[in-house]
């Protein structure tokens, strides 16, 4: 198989292997319709009573958020997120490592591969139903044109360039961890604050807000969701996506080169 090919082959693999155990995307899209659906109900409340929610966004727009930053976020939060990190933590755990090792193809490559398989089908699963519950009930609107439609769907994608980088980089870390239950909660707890799925940046306290912006997690979630309801049209959206990109590729050689240096000292736990 031409080397071209290979990270396709792995991706549409982990496609058929993830439509195989349908069952965690179907209890992924439970969980995030009734997730969803409080958190709607929360923030219509909050923002009632809340001069700076009134000021920022229409009721519109804030329950459009809310449902469009749980849909974006499922690539990094739900079943795809969860086999990807973990996925690298067992086969360290197992020593199936040194068989990636071997693999005729990079180890970076792969990893990325086998997530983009996954999450093709976590947003097919997951993702689009839940938009469509939400649109169907006339809770979130259409994007807020066509052409920020078409620059959604590249921040999107851009998102999740980010956000695999970033899992990148604590799979890396897995060769030299012992106890990593505690990076990853520690890695939901930052994506979901910092990200602005739970809470847009715009109503968090400047100190919190500052920090979101230093992070690279609003790129995996603010950013693409802002698009969607148009407060970041024109440069500012294009912007954003620049601001995006520097992220996908910045840790996308981060990775590389931690995983140079980290690789030359495997420590499998277990065997």
């Amino acid at each position: 198989m031409q080397a071209a090919t290979l990270p396709i082959a792995v991706a549409w693999s982990y496609v058929k292997v993830s439509l195989a155990r349908r069952i965690g995307f179907f209890m992924s899209l439970a969980i995030t319709l009734l997730t969803t659906w409080i958190l709607v109900g929360l923030w219509a409340a909050i923002r009632q009573n809340s001069v700076e929610a009134q000021a920022e966004f229409t009721a519109a727009e804030l329950a459009t958020y809310i449902v469009i930053a749980q849909v974006v976020s499922l690539a990094r939060m739900s079943h795809a997120n969860r086999q990807f990190f973990y996925q690298a933590l067992r086969h360290v755990h197992t020593g199936e490592i040194a068989m990636d090792l071997v693999r005729p193809i990079d180890n970076q490559v792969l990893r990325y591969s086998q997530w983009l398989g996954v999450f093709a089908v976590d947003a097919l699963m997951v993702a689009v139903p839940t938009w469509l519950v939400f649109r169907l009930t006339g809770i979130v609107g259409n994007p807020h044109s066509g052409v920020q439609a078409g620059l959604f769907a590249v921040s999107v994608a851009l998102g999740w360039l980010v956000a695999a980088g970033f899992h990148y980089l604590l799979a890396a870390l897995t060769l030299v961890i012992t106890q990593t239950p505690g990076v990853n909660l520690m890695r939901v707890a930052l994506q979901e604050v910092l990200g602005g799925g739970f809470i847009p940046l715009a109503l968090m306290p400047g100190w919190l807000a500052t920090a979101a912006v230093v992070f690279p997690f609003h790129a995996m979630v603010s950013s693409p969701t802002l698009i969607y309801i148009g407060h970041l049209q024109g440069l500012d959206a294009l912007a954003a996506l620049g601001i995006q990109a520097a992220w996908g590729l910045g840790l996308i050689v981060g990775g590389r080169l931690l995983w140079m240096q980290l690789v030359r000292r495997v420590l499998v736990q277990g065997g």
